[in-house]
């Protein structure tokens, strides 16, 4: 693939982990909290997907963040800093369904609007990193 093909690939395929950063500040400010929490830990996989992706490696089988962490720190050490955030993020991978009864889960009437927050913060910082490396 030429160069600039590559880049374009690398920006369309970052849109998308954008859009649901976008549409989790929108879901925040309704005060769906879970939702907004779910959108921001599927910008956060589809970013470092993303990540992998281009440095050769097929990630779209690898599903928890705590994961795919691990595989982004075997080329670039600096996505060490989010491990223990991935093992948190990784909380919000569904709606919180009442029919789960997985404590690894955190249930939608349990995500505060702090809690949100912060999902979201690390969900931007995350992206904003893979975007860096990638040089898009």
């Amino acid at each position: 693939m030429e160069l600039t093909k590559d880049r374009k690939v690398r920006q369309n395929l970052l849109r998308h982990a954008a859009h649901d950063i976008q549409l989790a500040r929108w879901l925040l400010k309704g005060g769906f909290y879970s939702h907004a929490s779910f959108y921001a830990f599927r910008a956060s996989q589809e970013s470092l997907m993303r990540y992998l992706e281009v440095k050769g490696e097929y990630a779209r089988m690898i599903f928890t963040l705590l994961n795919l962490v691990g595989h982004c720190v075997e080329y670039d050490a600096t996505f060490l800093k989010y491990y223990d955030d991935a093992r948190k993020l990784d909380r919000y991978s569904s709606f919180g369904d009442k029919w789960r009864n997985d404590d690894e889960y955190q249930k939608s009437e349990a995500v505060t609007e702090s809690a949100a927050l912060e999902v979201v913060r690390k969900a931007k910082e995350i992206h904003e990193l893979v975007k860096s490396r990638l040089k898009t």
